[in-house]
């Protein structure tokens, strides 16, 4: 039995340039929302610092409970707010839908009710609960690609748990901010590459073969830790993280007051 929704669900959407496909994802919304739209076509924090910066806001309006969307999908009925129930009824740290991938229709579209498992392109978020065990995602993949590999390893580590409820299901076309632009892609092939050797590098091999329970092996650093971390681009300190340091929760305390 669904149970009445009795305030509008904080949703986070990045949008960086398909604004024709933000508008058919929010078509397809049949829920209540709170919208937290982070302009990256003005500012481009890349996919982690969106997200971090999505969740920041939430939490300064109080809210504890969000759902994090890529703006290149469809939702189908009912499962916005699937994910985001099972998320409060399960207590675990986050939620994901079911995925039916555009064009290639392949792999996970079966439903099999909930089961363990995490896929970053659309889910309910415990925000106190991820960001306290396992830190904010780690800003250095910039703009986008490995940051959910990464923050998945650091749920493993740290035992949180994450399901994938394939029951609620959503039309996602995948990658169309990456492909906007043929000619000059969002994260060029050698920026993917690094990512790739950044996350080896961290974790001691691809996301099916990391081995290492602390970041770059070092014992003193704990899953939290990225921003000490060594640096994708050989930076002495992190830029990412002292925006992120910086942010003034008061700022969305007045921006938001109203909710």
């Amino acid at each position: 039995m669904v149970r009445p929704l009795t305030r509008p669900i904080p949703f986070i959407m990045p949008c960086l340039n398909r604004f024709d496909m933000f508008t058919e994802t929010v078509e397809t919304i049949d829920t209540p929302i709170i919208p937290i739209i982070i302009d990256c076509w003005r500012n481009n924090r890349g996919v982690s610092g969106a997200w971090n910066e999505g969740m920041k806001r939430a939490l300064a309006m109080g809210e504890r409970y969000a759902v994090i969307s890529n703006d290149d999908l469809k939702y189908t009925p009912g499962s916005l707010y699937g994910i985001f129930e099972t998320l409060i009824d399960s207590g675990v740290s986050m939620v994901s839908a079911n995925q039916l991938r555009l064009p290639k229709r392949d792999s996970q579209y079966v439903q099999q009710g909930v089961r363990v498992g995490a896929d970053m392109f659309c889910f309910a978020v415990d925000i106190e609960q991820l960001t306290e065990v396992a830190g904010w995602f780690d800003e250095n993949f910039f703009p986008a690609y490995f940051e959910d590999n990464d923050m998945h390893r650091r749920m493993m580590i740290s035992g949180l748990e994450s399901y994938i409820n394939t029951d609620h299901i959503v039309i996602h076309e995948g990658s169309m901010t990456q492909k906007f632009n043929r000619h000059d892609p969002n994260v060029p092939t050698e920026r993917f590459e690094a990512h790739r050797g950044y996350f080896m590098r961290k974790w001691g091999g691809n996301p099916e073969e990391a081995t290492f329970q602390t970041p770059f092996n070092e014992p003193e650093l704990t899953v939290r830790d990225w921003h000490d971390s060594m640096r994708l681009d050989g930076l002495e300190t992190s830029p990412a993280q002292d925006i992120l340091d910086s942010i003034d929760s008061k700022c969305y305390n007045t921006m938001y007051e109203q909710y």
